[in-house]
């Protein structure tokens, strides 16, 4: 699970923080080793998936990516970044932000925002297939936080990224769970502001959201 520092004009703006130019972002991201680091799921002599149907054939794992609004930066994500980590595009979960009556934090059609973020699923491909799947679609509404703070990360891999991947559905004792107990996979976060039981957080401001100053004394 990765969200990148894209540059952005709002952050820009406001000097919360700085980021870094597009393509110097991008050459950074190519960096990343995560063809190696993901297992590759074995050949599949079965016929390829009807192309509306997930969950996906042996999942060996994925990697989510926030983007921002910006066309240019999801195009290239899903062009250049995704084929370079050898990952097929299967789901994009969109976060809506709403506020505490349930209306949207802004007009879904304002031309300098929009009250929704996208995270961008892919899974590693088959060496055998060429099989281009239909890409799913879930939607999060939730009262944002903090500034480019995001949904919970256990939140949103065990009850919408995994479910719809492997089309086993969370149940209330699954929700109930320790984030860490029983884990069968490896998780990791880039460009963490935060620390989540039972993840690897990695990333310059990884403290960031655990400041006293984001929790209220009860």
């Amino acid at each position: 699970l990765m969200d990148p520092p894209w540059p952005c004009l709002s952050v820009r703006r406001s000097a919360a923080y700085d980021t870094p130019d597009e393509n110097t972002c991008f050459r950074l991201l190519e960096l990343l080793p995560l063809a190696d680091w993901l297992p590759s799921p074995p050949s599949s002599n079965t016929a390829a998936h009807d192309s509306q149907q997930l969950p996906v054939e042996r999942f060996a794992g994925c990697v989510c990516v926030w983007v921002t609004n910006n066309p240019a930066i999801r195009r290239r994500v899903l062009c250049e970044l995704f084929p370079h980590w050898n990952l097929q595009h299967v789901l994009s979960v969109y976060w809506v932000k709403v506020t505490s009556k349930g209306d949207l934090v802004c007009p879904m059609g304002s031309v300098h925002r929009k009250p929704y973020e996208t995270l961008l699923v892919g899974v590693p491909k088959h060496a055998n297939n060429t099989h281009h799947a239909a890409v799913a679609n879930k939607f999060v509404f939730s009262v944002p936080s903090q500034h480019s703070r995001k949904p919970p990360a256990d939140f949103m891999f065990e009850q919408v990224v995994q479910p719809a991947l492997t089309g086993e559905a969370p149940t209330e004792e699954t929700a109930r769970v320790q984030p860490h107990a029983g884990r069968s996979c490896d998780r990791l976060e880039l460009f963490a502001r935060e620390l989540n039981s039972g993840w690897f957080s990695v990333g310059n401001e990884a403290l960031k959201f655990q400041d006293t100053a984001f929790f209220h004394r009860l």
